[in-house]
């Protein structure tokens, strides 16, 4: 794992309280404190191109900033959210369809309409949300 950060750092970054974040971040099965780590753009590429990723689920989207906890639509993400899933889409080069906002049951943004499609705009800005020429 490259450039891991500790709970207070990620705390302090997204405004949460370093408390909440050590109560969660516990492994289920071995019960100790999960280690954590910068985001790798590398490995998500890597990742996607060798799994052949048609969507993504992102996580943690309330560790980008704390006002994205408890959030039910995507435009309530913050912009540096919202800029930041562009570019894992970007990067990836497919959909971030689920985003997650929370551990509850309402913490999941389902981009998707009931076919499996993604509902908003795809980013060459065709109004279907159906991939345009950039492939996803």
């Amino acid at each position: 794992m490259t450039d891991e950060r500790t709970l207070g750092e990620i705390a302090a970054a997204a405004g949460l309280a370093e408390s909440d974040l050590t109560q969660r971040e516990i492994g289920s099965v071995s019960n100790t404190a999960r280690r954590i780590a910068e985001f790798d753009w590398e490995q998500l590429r890597r990742a996607t191109e060798l799994n052949g990723a048609t969507d993504i689920a992102l996580t943690f989207a309330d560790y980008l900033d704390a006002t994205n906890r408890g959030v039910h639509r995507f435009d309530q993400l913050t912009q540096q959210t919202i800029g930041f899933i562009d570019d894992v889409e970007h990067v990836a080069g497919c959909r971030v369809s689920l985003v997650s906002t929370d551990f509850g049951r309402r913490g999941l943004l389902d981009r998707r309409d009931w076919r499996g499609h993604v509902l908003d705009p795809a980013p060459d800005g065709d109004a279907d949300g159906q991939a345009g020429e950039s492939g996803y």
